[in-house]
């Protein structure tokens, strides 16, 4: 029995050591038949690598060249501009790329394209990826939203040197022109906002200060009403002093009276004043829906309209306002405009055209590595076709 199980032992041993040869010696073979096979259709994996990048280059270098002009504008504070954040930058955006105002380049630039425009802001905003910010602090996440950009750059794309200056004299025209209407108008519905809700506090603390003067008036009607009697000698009496603002009610009989009058009297011109207040907020909100209707009903259908035009309906209206107050804040405003439009203007009036580079090295070698990849593979798997149509003769 011991003898069998040493035989049985020893054959379950020599199998595995066999086998573990074999699997070498097969490995060895499979390594030296993908050399084999490479060198075999070497040819094949050659010029299907290098005829695509060749046809690749060849074509990036016939191709015409593309060409760009970059404008640079200052959104400094220093230079008059607005707080450029990175919430104001995506609004900007949205309103550039809308439907609306790319149909008003269009009909002036028929060919015009989204992609013929670039933006570019310095320093870049960075998006949350991109920033070491922890995503659960609310104060970290306000200081990355209220980055500011102290330039932005307006890049023109074009493949004719000659026509590019054609295509970014539209595109500043309705970027430095057009563009700040939509930000006017939001001021504008911002400013008639707050005019509402100042007369809206007026309105709530009026009947609080009518009544408190109608209180105080009674009061003045009742003190003036009291007998007093004769005053008597001040050498019989001590002398008293009395805080008249905080307890008037010791003080003498007509110096109580001389103090109700005095509040009764700064009532009413609070009250006085709070009306001019109230008629002052609510000229300047109607003044200022007479803007807003200006803007809504010229941007949104006249595909000509610019500031320059909003600035002389503001001068016309200044003309016919009346009212000293009104005219000065129509004054003030069209100065505000001016130097809006004075911010508008690019750093450099006539910047330089460039060409921009196609990257043929870079893209060629692209194209060279994914046709190498694509010509290995064919390689293998012509040489696996042939193979598993070769008959097999067995002995």
């Amino acid at each position: 029995m011991t003898d069998l199980q040493n035989d049985d032992s020893g054959s379950q041993m020599v199998p595995a050591a066999v086998k573990e040869k074999a699997d070498v010696r097969e490995d060895e073979v499979s390594l030296a038949d993908y050399l084999i096979v490479l060198w075999k259709r070497k040819y094949l994996i050659l010029l299907g690598s290098l005829v695509p990048a060749l046809i690749g280059g060849l074509t990036l270098r016939v191709l015409p060249r593309n060409y760009k002009i970059t404008y640079a504008y200052d959104r400094s504070e220093n230079a008059g501009g607005r707080d450029f954040t990175q919430h104001n930058y995506k609004t900007f955006l949205d309103r550039f790329y809308s439907a609306e105002n790319t149909d008003r380049i269009r009909a002036k630039l028929p060919e015009y394209e989204p992609r013929m425009v670039r933006f570019e802001t310095w320093p870049p905003f960075v998006t949350l990826s991109e920033a070491e910010v922890d995503t659960k602090n609310p104060v970290q996440l306000e200081a990355l939203s209220q980055m500011k950009a102290q330039l932005l750059y307006v890049l023109v794309v074009g493949r004719d040197r000659n026509d590019i200056l054609e295509s970014a004299s539209v595109i500043r025209d309705n970027f430095e022109h057009v563009l700040p209407l939509y930000s006017v108008m939001l001021e504008v519905a911002n400013a008639i906002s707050k005019y509402k809700t100042g007369m809206a506090k007026l309105e709530q603390g009026k009947f609080l200060e009518e009544l408190n003067l109608k209180t105080n008036q009674a009061i003045l009607a009742r003190f003036k009403n009291v007998e007093t009697a004769s005053p008597a000698k001040t050498a019989d009496y001590p002398t008293w002093q009395v805080d008249a603002a905080r307890n008037p009610e010791y003080l003498p009989l007509e110096y109580q009276i001389q103090a109700a009058e005095l509040q009764v009297a700064k009532l009413e011109e609070n009250i006085k004043a709070n009306e001019q207040m109230y008629n002052y907020y609510k000229d300047l909100a109607a003044i200022n829906e007479r803007l807003s209707k200006e803007l809504k009903d010229n941007i949104s259908t006249g595909h000509n309209y610019e500031i320059q035009d909003f600035r002389s309906f503001l001068i016309d209206l200044t003309e016919n306002s009346e009212g000293r107050v009104l005219e000065e804040y129509l004054s003030s405003y069209i100065k505000s405009i001016d130097n809006r439009i004075s911010a508008s203007a690019p750093v450099v009036e006539n910047p330089k055209i460039s060409s921009i580079s196609k990257g043929t090295a870079r893209k060629s070698a692209i194209v060279f590595v994914a046709a190498l990849v694509i010509s290995v593979f064919a390689a293998f798997l012509l040489e696996g076709l042939k193979k598993s149509q070769t008959p097999v003769f067995r002995n």
